[in-house]
């Protein structure tokens, strides 16, 4: 059986910390990019008004989750120090 000393279970326990910010950062990442496919989107959609309408729905959507991935990243940026 294997005993780990106090300092060393530290040291885990602060990669683990570390880590799990990095992922929140990441995902807010991942959350902008998808909020700009989705804004391209907007873009290539329209000229009916039923397409219109998915158009503006579409930027709606893609603003809110830009602005959300952005709060995410921040959040797992300030944590990370």
């Amino acid at each position: 059986m294997r005993v780990y000393d106090d300092t060393q279970v530290l040291d885990l326990i602060k990669r683990t910390q570390a880590l799990e910010h990095q992922r929140t950062s990441l995902s807010g990442l991942i959350l902008i990019i998808m909020g700009l496919t989705l804004l391209v989107f907007h873009y290539n959609v329209g000229g009916s008004d039923v397409k219109d309408f998915f158009s503006g729905f579409l930027l709606g959507i893609s603003i809110v989750e830009m602005l959300f991935g952005v709060y995410v990243t921040m959040l797992g940026l300030t944590k990370q120090k």
